[in-house]
């Protein structure tokens, strides 16, 4: 039976062999991933923020092997995604792909698979704050003895969680031009606790006016600085040490003024993060009206004791197995 027509069913083995090979040579590869860059639009930004959205997303590709293989060679500027935002919804949400641009690949047969993105979206909040001005560069032998600003409270929009952390607007008044010039623009610059800027929130205006009055500045005192603290060590942590660079101020104004004053002091030192030994940039605070400071910062230095660990506990020794000797037998006669 099986003998019977044996060269037409070789022939239709080898026919069926050369057509799989025809139907998966195309294939060879049958998929693959590339990385697209993404694009978001449609968000309200007078709404809403974006908080580190995701910049690009792996797409799984499948098709013809040479269409796989030209598509790795383009540049990755030719691999865009867009995600539409227009109906967004404050929190975490998934979104999906609106469109897809492959660059010249994208007509040779492959078929791109891409993911939903997560893209966390937050509420815009706005806020009112005071700028404090901080003069710079005046000139030798005066001292600002009054100042006005207009305005003197700009409006903070952005995150919430990124304007919480304004903890200062300051307008930064370079006086080098004065007495030519009597109104100074001022950039309205935000800063954390620490000093340092705070980028991600929009201030309206971004520039202040500034009308500084100096006067003679006819008296110095070198007076010490004092350390305000703000708040303590965690739980079982001490102060070792502390110090203070520099820990001597030269105070200008008038001596009545200066007579009121003995001491420059800092901004408080938030302790409560404060768990091994650091250097922190600290502002000094402004010591009355009429009096300047030649600088704005000192370092300070803390060094921390660390609660102490507990000791292991020895371990619990077990005392020897006494065993009593056997006691001998009494037969009663």
């Amino acid at each position: 039976m099986l003998r019977q027509d044996l060269g037409l069913k070789i022939f239709s083995l080898l026919i069926a062999i050369v057509l799989w090979f025809y139907v998966i040579d195309p294939y060879a590869s049958p998929s693959d991933k590339r990385v697209f860059k993404l694009n978001y639009s449609g968000l309200d930004t007078d709404k809403f923020i974006l908080k580190k959205p995701p910049q690009t997303v792996t797409v799984n590709v499948q098709g013809p092997a040479d269409a796989l293989r030209a598509m790795h060679q383009l540049a990755d500027e030719q691999f865009n995604a867009d995600v539409d935002l227009s109906n967004a919804t404050p929190g975490l949400n998934r979104y999906a792909i609106s469109r897809l641009d492959a660059g010249p690949v994208k007509s040779q047969g492959l078929v791109f698979s891409p993911p939903m993105v997560n893209v966390d979206i937050e509420v815009k909040t706005s806020v009112d704050k005071n700028v404090t001005v901080e003069p710079a560069h005046i000139p030798s032998g005066l001292a600002v003895t009054d100042e006005t600003m207009t305005p003197d409270t700009v409006s903070l929009r952005g995150a919430k969680a990124d304007v919480d952390r304004v903890a200062k607007v300051v307008g930064r008044v370079d006086l080098a031009g004065y007495p030519s010039m009597r109104d100074f623009p001022a950039k309205v610059e935000l800063e954390d606790k620490d000093g340092k800027p705070v980028s991600q929130v929009d201030a309206n205006p971004a520039y202040v006016s500034v009308h500084p009055v100096l006067g003679v500045a006819v008296d110095r005192a070198n007076l010490p600085v004092s350390l305000t603290w703000g708040s303590s060590l965690k739980h079982g942590y001490s102060i070792r040490d502390v110090s203070c660079d520099p820990s001597m101020i030269t105070v200008a104004g008038k001596s009545n003024a200066l007579s009121k004053v003995s001491v420059v002091k800092t901004e408080p030192i938030n302790l409560a993060e404060v768990s091994a030994d650091r250097e922190i940039r600290v502002r000094l605070l402004s010591p009355g009206r009429g009096l300047t400071l030649p600088i704005r910062y000192v370092n300070v230095r803390i060094r921390v004791s660390r609660p102490p660990v507990a000791p292991a506990p020895a371990p619990i020794t077990m005392p020897p197995t006494f065993t009593s000797p056997p006691q001998p037998t009494i037969t009663a006669h």
